[in-house]
């Protein structure tokens, strides 16, 4: 069985960072700009690093064109 990880248990800490929060890119993928990050060590193979998380800042709709894109 094979699973892909899309936002479960990744650092949302990241995008309210004062210091370096992480850029609201629409398309992540095509600039290799990674906008998740696991949590758990067992996630970190599965996660899609270009699915940004949940984040009111960021609109839904380009969360689901990462996810129908990369499926």
């Amino acid at each position: 069985m094979t699973i892909r990880d899309y936002g479960f248990y990744i650092d949302l800490a990241r995008y309210r960072t004062s210091s370096a929060p992480i850029a609201l890119e629409r398309d992540p993928y095509s600039k290799n700009l990674q906008v998740a990050y696991a949590t758990k060590a067992e996630l970190q193979t599965n996660l899609d690093p270009y699915y940004r998380g949940y984040d009111n800042n960021f609109p839904d709709f380009y969360r689901e064109q990462e996810w129908g894109t990369r499926i």
